[in-house]
């Protein structure tokens, strides 16, 4: 926020894009949840490892919604500015009916684009840092269109042309969140703004959890955006409502709180 305001970093404006959860997914999640209350004994985590690979299965089941990939057309023909922009997957599987075998969603995501005629390269652990640096060097000069990650992005990488991001998947982490828009809104030559497509994933009013983690990213990449006022808070306002939720509820953090006192 002070970033942004001291004009570190460019204006953006976020587009969240919203999608129904299926029944199997809501059951999904309504079944990590209660395995992930059983490692709790009087309040206490009694097995924090299976807690954690629990937590991990259950965001996957946003991540990876079926609705993302159905509707994947529509969001990549959302993005306005199509020749530097990033692309967050999940790190799961999917069916792929083209090769009629289960595939990463990242390579999905990236054989969706090359037939879009968008030229698309995966940025993954797989790269070394050369290979890495390559990349981010074309896509800086506009060789490479697109870039399709996992988390690869997140950390350490500065690539300041970035013009749009589409958030294919996230989780519940406050720190990814500032990385991730810290990332896409760096200072380039030219660049004036950056838009940030949300995909989100709502449920029924039976699966509040879900809920919660979805609208807490949206209320934490709306608050400083520059269409929040004229668009997003009565969206957002419409969900709390709609899932008896405040905005202490989806608060990341209470960030007054968060300040530092000066030295005096």
């Amino acid at each position: 926020e002070e970033a942004l305001k001291r004009k570190f970093l460019v204006p953006y404006s976020y587009y969240p894009i919203i999608y129904n959860a299926t029944e199997d997914e809501e059951n999904s999640f309504k079944y990590f949840s209660k395995r992930m209350a059983a490692c709790f004994k009087n309040g206490v985590c009694i097995d924090p490892d299976k807690c954690y690979k629990l937590r991990r299965s259950q965001l996957r089941v946003i991540s990876m919604a079926e609705a993302k990939n159905v509707h994947l057309g529509d969001i990549v023909d959302a993005v306005k500015s199509k020749d530097h922009f990033v692309v967050y997957c999940g790190d799961g599987m999917l069916f792929d009916n083209d090769e009629n075998a289960e595939i990463r969603h990242i390579q999905s995501v990236i054989n969706f684009l090359t037939k879009k005629n968008l030229k698309a390269s995966q940025f993954t652990a797989k790269e070394n840092m050369d290979e890495r640096m390559e990349l981010v060097n074309a896509f800086n000069k506009g060789r490479i269109s697109t870039l399709v990650a996992i988390r690869c992005l997140d950390e350490g990488i500065n690539i300041p042309s970035i013009k749009s991001a589409v958030i294919l998947s996230s989780n519940d982490d406050y720190r990814e969140f500032v990385q991730r828009r810290g990332r896409i809104l760096r200072l380039f030559e030219g660049k004036e703004k950056a838009d940030i497509y949300d995909i989100l994933i709502l449920p029924s009013y039976e699966t509040q959890g879900m809920a919660l983690i979805e609208l807490r990213r949206f209320y934490e990449y709306a608050r400083l955006s520059l269409n929040w006022d004229t668009e997003l808070k009565a969206i957002l306002d419409a969900y709390l409502k709609q899932y008896d939720f405040t905005y202490d509820d989806i608060a990341v953090y209470d960030y007054d709180d968060m300040e530092v006192p000066e030295d005096e």
